[in-house]
């Protein structure tokens, strides 16, 4: 039960870090918006049953974590940067 809330929850979080790195990336006006966005449900279902991959409940949540912090953190340094389209 705690891993499905973990992955439920926590990879919802995962998935937007990893679609907001990309569209940060991505030039401003760019068509390639759209579809991302369309992109986010297949990604967070994607995400969420990697978390069964790992043994144990904490590895999952740890990467998890892991993923999202270093997402937004990227995020965060191209945008302080100037280097973000968005």
């Amino acid at each position: 039960m705690l891993r499905a809330l973990s992955a439920l929850l926590l990879s919802f979080a995962a998935s937007t870090a990893i679609l907001g790195l990309f569209l940060t990336a991505t030039p401003p006006g760019s068509a390639k918006i759209l579809p991302a966005l369309l992109m986010f449900f297949p990604l967070w279902i994607c995400v969420g049953s990697a978390a069964y991959f790992f043994p144990t409940k904490k590895a999952a949540a740890a990467s998890l974590f892991t993923v999202t912090g270093v997402g937004f953190g990227l995020m965060a340094i191209m945008k302080f940067f100037g280097l973000a389209g968005i």
